[in-house]
């Protein structure tokens, strides 16, 4: 079945189904031995409101205000950078994506139950780096280190509880950081790369995580719009 023919069969559930509010489709490669390399086509359809959610760690306001300074200077070598906005910074858990309403009850016990098992932790800003190649830079952010392995043990107990509810872990390696500024044009690469070279070793107090943030995540013209839903305390 092609995408066009997909795609038509979501618009007809859509229109002769009154309960139906959204549907997404994506394809998979299968993973198993009998159907390697077979495309697999696999169908979501929610029955009730949807929202677009993630779980993190917000960080300080002071941390935030030597962020923005550092955005700054990044800008005067690449003014186009699209910038994270201070308010926005955050670091990105779990990316849970379209939910349906119905489910959070479920969410917010699981994220109590793990946040009440785990202590505070530390975590320093360090290092700046990017996502994308060299000469098509994508993303500028700066790394946490975890020196207590705190977060890394949270981030796990999260992946294998959201697992359990149908949330499937992340394939690629867990690397804490927070996302500075996003970059469209492949040409200004060189550019981010001067900017970079150009920074002192970033330095600021450690951040004391003490809880965990479920967000919901409303997507606009200019940016998107993050709203607290509920926060866990770890435990004291």
């Amino acid at each position: 079945m092609g995408d066009w023919a997909i795609r038509r069969w979501i618009k007809t559930v859509s229109r002769n189904w009154h309960r139906v509010q959204a549907a997404e489709f994506w394809t998979a490669r299968a993973r198993d031995n009998d159907c390697d390399g077979i495309g697999v086509l696999r169908i979501r359809v929610y029955s009730h409101p949807i929202m677009r959610t993630f779980i993190a760690i917000e960080i300080s306001d002071s941390l935030k205000e030597r962020l923005a300074e550092l955005q700054a200077r990044l800008r005067k070598f690449v003014p186009n950078l699209k910038i994270t906005l201070p308010h926005q910074l955050h670091l990105t858990l779990k990316f849970l994506g379209e939910i349906e309403e119905a489910e959070l009850p479920e969410l917010k016990s699981a994220f109590e139950s793990i946040a009440a098992g785990h202590k505070p932790f530390d975590l320093n800003p360090k290092h700046l780096g990017t996502f994308g190649r060299p000469t098509n830079i994508t993303v500028l952010w700066i790394g946490l280190t975890d020196p207590s392995n705190g977060l890394h043990q949270l981030h796990a107990d999260l992946e294998f509880a959201l697992s359990r509810l149908g949330h499937p872990p992340e394939e690629r390696p867990f690397k804490p950081h927070l996302t500075l500024a996003r970059n469209k044009n492949p040409n200004f690469s060189r550019n981010i790369r001067r900017a970079l070279d150009a920074e002192p070793p970033f330095k600021s107090a450690a951040e004391h995580v003490t809880k965990l943030t479920l967000y919901q995540s409303v997507l606009k013209a200019d940016a998107a719009v993050h709203t607290a839903l509920s926060s866990h305390r770890l435990m004291p």
